[in-house]
């Protein structure tokens, strides 16, 4: 990937993806109950979010795939579950559906991890807790709760990725800058 401009800031986060199979299946999932006004996300870019970092200059890359590494020294492959597809925000219309997965605890050591050495940028509204799922659909004015059993699916992550994420006006296109292995 060609370098960005100097002076143009970069909108990254910090993601890890299911295995392709798996999200195409998530995505067919929730199309069979057709979340009307809603606009599915592409199945290559189904991730769950480890940490927003919101607008990077370029000159400050570096620094943050530094940070990035280190935050994931010596931590394994995680095993995740599927759970639930659920609407959020919990309370209010509707912005997005998702599927919810587990959170053990060697997730929940890579988020806080990140927090620390990325900083607080992490946009959480509110100092609200993580709560790991993958955006599925998201919705422009508000759109209909979903709420939905699914039947569990284990995953392993086996590496994070730094992912740059352009908004245009037919959603987000996102671009892996750097993986970093999950090696124990």
């Amino acid at each position: 990937m060609p370098r960005p401009s100097p002076s143009q800031p970069l909108r990254l986060f910090v993601a890890g993806y299911p295995p392709i199979e798996l999200a195409r299946e998530l995505v067919a999932a929730l199309e069979g109950l057709a979340p009307e006004g809603g606009r599915m996300v592409p199945p290559e870019q189904v991730h769950l979010t480890l940490r927003f970092i919101g607008p990077v200059r370029p000159r400050e890359l570096d620094g943050v795939r530094e940070s990035i590494g280190r935050a994931v020294a010596g931590l394994a492959p995680i095993e995740l579950t599927t759970e639930a597809l659920i609407s959020l925000p919990e309370k209010g219309p509707a912005r997005l559906v998702a599927v919810r997965t587990s959170a053990p605890g060697a997730l929940l050591e890579l988020t806080a991890r990140l927090a620390q050495r990325l900083g607080p940028g992490g946009g959480r509204r509110g100092g609200a807790a993580f709560l790991p799922h993958m955006t599925l659909c998201r919705f422009g004015g508000g759109g209909r709760r979903v709420r939905a059993a699914l039947p569990a699916r284990a995953f392993t992550l086996a590496h994070v990725a730094l992912v740059r994420s352009q908004l245009r006006p037919g959603g987000a296109v996102h671009a892996e800058l750097e993986r970093f292995d999950l090696a124990g």
